[in-house]
């Protein structure tokens, strides 16, 4: 394996000096060209754990999400790891199964590993969760949560509140009179998005619909309890607007169970396009989030954050990068009570 020395030897330069243009740093324009000229023909391949230790820096991104098993978080793992690899990086996971607890060991093992990047997919505010990650020059990116109360970070998001207001009006378009909200956790940046879009779609179509929130977590378990408990009751609601595809499959269960027919007696819209929905008979009518973009994008932030290795702590310190990308309505058989969707 070829080593600095050599290549220095190859350049006629100083082993200082191919770490300096290597690391990118600025050097005579002539011995830079003959360095880079030296790596290109001996194909030299610096030592990434002698620079980490060096540099107390690494190649390696922190991805710290809510429940790995979601088909949300591993689509979004999947873009993030993609942009990871093409730029010679790779992506330690991490799975916090809703648990500030177990978020918080993560967030310090992220802090001591030295990691140069941190994708948070939680619902996080607590700064006090966050503070060993805030107190270093780390880049960080939400995309759960807008903001968290200790700091203005760096953001990629989906708009919720757009989803949810496509989808509702979608229901209503449909003749659907009762349309049930089956929410994540009160209080969740992505909750109340979606919450407020419906209320928007209502103020659009001028309608006087009757609208029920029920709040559950995002698992299956969550939403077969929540859809048992509305459908039980004297007045239950004639459509669903589910706000994740995990809670969905919950809530199929719970109408089979009342012996519902969907779409004819229980309209259906979820959020999240996992791949089971569209194979269910009636395949479900979804809101599509780009995740796999959202990963690519939260990798494109880290990326524009970086800095050389040798630059000072407060390099890049410019203003905070908010992107927020659309979802799109995929209709399909669960909501169309004119009869299926013909492809």
């Amino acid at each position: 394996m070829t080593t600095m020395r050599e290549v220095a030897a190859a350049a006629n330069v100083s082993p200082a000096t191919v770490s300096r243009v290597l690391n990118g740093t600025a050097v005579d324009p002539v011995k830079a060209a003959r360095v880079r000229a030296a790596v290109e023909r001996a194909g030299y391949r610096r030592n990434p754990i002698g620079r980490a230790l060096r540099t107390r820096r690494t190649r390696n991104w922190s991805f710290i999400a809510a429940d790995i098993e979601d088909s949300f978080f591993t689509s979004v793992l999947r873009g993030l790891d993609d942009i990871a690899l093409a730029n010679d990086h790779s992506v330690m996971v991490s799975n916090t199964n809703d648990d500030p607890e177990r978020e918080a060991i993560h967030v310090r093992l992220a802090v001591e590993n030295h990691v140069s990047g941190v994708v948070l997919a939680t619902e996080t505010t607590n700064p006090v969760i966050l503070a060993p990650l805030l107190d270093t020059p780390t880049p960080v990116v939400l995309i759960e949560t807008a903001s968290v109360d200790c700091g203005d970070l760096d953001t990629v998001l989906v708009d919720n509140r757009l989803g949810a207001k496509v989808a509702m009006i979608h229901l209503i378009e449909q003749g659907y009179e009762r349309i049930a909200c089956l929410a994540g956790p009160s209080g969740h940046h992505a909750t109340n998005e979606r919450l407020s879009g419906c209320g928007e779609a209502l103020a659009a179509t001028g309608r006087t619909i009757e609208q029920v929130v029920e709040h559950a977590d995002y698992r299956p378990e969550g939403g077969y309890q929540s859809a048992m408990s509305l459908l039980g009751a004297p007045d239950r609601p004639d459509a669903l607007l589910v706000f994740n595809s995990q809670m969905a499959a919950g809530a199929i269960r719970a109408a089979r169970s009342h012996g519902l027919s969907i779409p004819h007696d229980l309209g259906m819209v979820a959020f999240d396009d996992a791949s089971w929905t569209s194979l269910v008979t009636p395949a479900l009518t979804v809101v599509r989030q780009p995740t796999y973009e959202l990963g690519r994008a939260a990798g494109e932030v880290l990326l524009n954050r970086a800095t050389p290795l040798e630059a000072p702590e407060d390099v890049g310190a410019e203003a905070s990068i908010h992107e927020v990308l659309a979802p799109e309505l995929v209709v399909r058989s669960s909501s169309m009570r004119d009869g299926p969707v013909r492809s």
